[in-house]
């Protein structure tokens, strides 16, 4: 019958710079999650005046809040409303040395109003 390792892993408990070592972030990054809600057991006194993270759990709360981060900036990228639609492209004023590759019913949108106001001007 299969384990389920993660529910037998003992607790590791480590200090704030351990943390820091292991999650690659720096002393006020870790305070900073600290404060967003990562596990911690208060400090005794003594030299942990910072506390100690339980190390599974702060692992997992960290992998967590980094993908909900990302989801999160995610869905601000996104557009929004049913009838989102993207930018129009800007048409270069000027010279014939330059141009933009236009979706055929934006060309044509364009070569028709273009087309109005030169005969509009004879």
């Amino acid at each position: 019958m299969p384990t389920d390792t993660t529910s037998t892993a003992a607790t590791e408990y480590l200090s704030q710079e351990e943390l820091c070592h292991r999650l690659g972030l720096c002393p006020r990054q870790v305070r900073n999650l600290t404060g967003r809600g990562m596990p911690r057991e208060q400090p005794s006194g003594g030299r942990d005046r910072f506390g100690r993270y339980p190390w599974p759990r702060a692992l997992a709360w960290y992998l967590d809040y980094k993908s909900r981060e990302a989801a999160a900036q995610r869905a601000r990228r996104a557009p929004r409303g049913p009838n989102a639609r993207r930018k129009k492209p800007k048409l270069p004023k000027g010279g014939s040395d330059r141009f933009i590759i236009l979706p055929l019913a934006e060309a044509l949108q364009w070569f028709d109003s273009s087309k109005a106001a030169k005969a509009s001007q004879s």
